[in-house]
């Protein structure tokens, strides 16, 4: 009887282990993904003022972008896959 819940404590244990293995593993994944402003602009081949343009005017908006900072001292992030497919949707439409 007693060598059941230490084994349940063990598995448990266990288990919790690779639960934040595999948190670790997604957290990691999804800061590779958001890009700094320098990143993206020769990912893009675009200036700042150029980007700037694209946010202002719609083309990049939504859960493509991020501010990480305040509204005084914005510090933006950029979500690699959700910016190019934003962007490159607006340069293959016509206009």
């Amino acid at each position: 009887m007693d060598s059941e819940p230490a084994f349940l404590t063990h598995r448990l244990d266990v288990i919790e282990g690779k639960l934040d293995a595999v948190l670790q593993m997604l957290s990691d994944r999804e800061d590779t993904e958001w890009l700094t402003t320098k990143e993206v602009l020769p990912l893009m081949s675009v200036t700042s003022k150029q980007l700037s343009h694209l946010i202002a005017s719609g083309v990049i908006h939504g859960d493509a972008i991020r501010n990480l900072g305040s509204a005084k001292n914005p510090r933006y992030r950029y979500h690699r896959s959700r910016l190019l497919n934003q962007y490159l949707k607006q340069v293959i439409t016509p206009q």
